[in-house]
């Protein structure tokens, strides 16, 4: 919705989506500090923001097109009003929760995982007797309310506008019932994914932090405690381990760190140790600052200037985003369903006019006979080596359960060594038939 937003400001460029989610990177800085304020106080709350800032992953998705950091801003927002809302005498910042609990649900629907962090810091209140039973069951009872139907009409809209995800409450995603149902089986359960994943996804430095701001309990800040450790423990427990899930943490395992920093008591110390950390976090964050690419840009732009009507290629996303107001979605054909060159005659025959390859292909049965022939066009993508997404896919191999290698097949299938995987190759499919 909002990259949509931004395509229509700005027109359909890279930068069109990295100014939106951009914006959102900013504004999750803030609401970092404001609940590091709230929560502890204002200097927490800056170093806190100072080191999210300069913390990897934050940076990864402020500069894509993806919707995590807008989904982060939204799951802060959430927290932010529902902090709020345990010193509100009314309803007001409890309402409002809620509708940030469903904006963010718009944006990714394992914004469920609110619904855990509040249930769980409700418990906390009930058994420390910070809030009577009844107080506690009234505002639980009023976020349903206002969440539930609101949430249940997503859910259908998404089923009747994308009929072919036909499995939609089968599979193991964050918002249906077969992977609920899967968490009963300890098979499925992956502790370390997410522990390597937090080192993954911050620094070594900040991982460290994180630990000694935890060991420091203090009954009003329970609501760090539950964001963090709910959406550890839920994620590990859920089959359906993608690393990117765990973004919605940065914001909280900073905060922490921050809050370790300032235990020392001397003042140099506070500074050197600060400092530190952001430094090491902005040097693991280099190829993040530093990574350019424009190579789906300048293949869809060759696509666009061809005249092509309908193409073949292993990247739907990227190539909805670039072409959606050309070619448009429903003329692209998935490579990866293409078995035989008598059916590329067929396609060709249709209209298809053109193959694009990239990394996405490695499994496409085609992918060995493409690459011996010779491409139109050969783009470097310099994703391949540097994006950080596909990295520590590699990196949490050892982490992975045989469910997760079973999701992620190209983890097996992708030889990382493989320089092919660096580029985007086109193909006229005349010249293949």
């Amino acid at each position: 919705m909002f990259t949509t937003l931004g395509n229509i400001i700005f027109g359909i460029h890279d930068y069109s989506g990295v100014i939106i989610t951009g914006i959102f990177g900013l504004l999750t800085l803030y609401l970092t500090f404001l609940i590091g304020r709230k929560i502890i106080d204002n200097k927490t709350g800056l170093l806190a923001a100072l080191i999210l800032a300069a913390t990897n992953w934050h940076i990864y998705f402020s500069k894509s097109v993806l919707p995590n950091t807008t989904f982060t801003f939204f799951f802060c927002l959430t927290i932010l009003f529902y902090i709020y809302s345990l010193k509100d005498k009314g309803n007001l910042y409890l309402i409002l929760t809620a509708a940030c609990l469903i904006a963010t649900y718009l944006v990714r629907t394992s914004a469920i995982m609110l619904f855990g962090i509040i249930g769980l810091h409700e418990l906390y209140m009930w058994i420390s007797k910070s809030k009577k039973f009844k107080t506690i069951f009234t505002r639980i009872l009023l976020l349903i309310l206002i969440t539930a139907p609101p949430i249940a009409a997503i859910m259908l809209t998404y089923q009747v506008m994308t009929p072919e995800n036909a499995q939609y409450f089968t599979t193991a995603q964050t918002d249906n019932a077969g992977g609920f149902l899967d968490m009963l089986n300890p098979e499925k359960h992956n502790f370390r994914y997410y522990l390597k994943s937090i080192v993954d996804l911050t620094s070594p430095a900040t991982v460290i932090l994180l630990i000694l701001g935890m060991l420091f309990f203090i009954k009003n800040q329970a609501v760090l405690y539950s964001w963090f450790l709910f959406v550890f423990i839920f994620l590990s427990i859920f089959p359906h381990h993608r690393l990117k899930l765990f973004v919605p943490a940065l914001p909280v395992i900073c905060i922490f760190a921050a809050k370790a920093i300032f235990q020392f008591k001397k003042k140099w110390l506070v500074t050197a140790i600060a400092v530190l950390t952001i430094v090491f976090s902005l040097y693991i964050s280099y190829d993040s600052i530093t990574m350019q690419s424009t190579a789906y840009k300048e293949v869809s732009d060759f696509i666009t200037a061809s005249g092509a009507d309908k193409i073949i290629n292993s990247h739907q996303g990227m190539y909805m985003y670039y072409l959606d107001d050309g070619i448009g979605r429903d003329n692209l054909y998935r490579l990866q369903f293409v078995n035989t060159i008598g059916q590329l005659t067929e396609l060709y025959n249709e209209g298809y006019d053109y193959i694009i390859l990239d990394e996405r292909g490695y499994d496409a049965p085609l992918r060995e006979l493409l690459l011996d022939k010779e491409p139109v066009l050969q783009v470097e993508n310099p994703a391949w080596s540097k994006d950080m997404l596909i990295k520590q896919e590699y990196a949490l191999v050892p982490f992975m359960t045989e469910t997760d290698k079973q999701e992620k097949p190209w983890v097996g299938l992708r030889d990382a060594d493989d320089s092919s995987y660096g580029y985007i190759y086109v193909y006229e499919i005349k010249t293949l038939i």
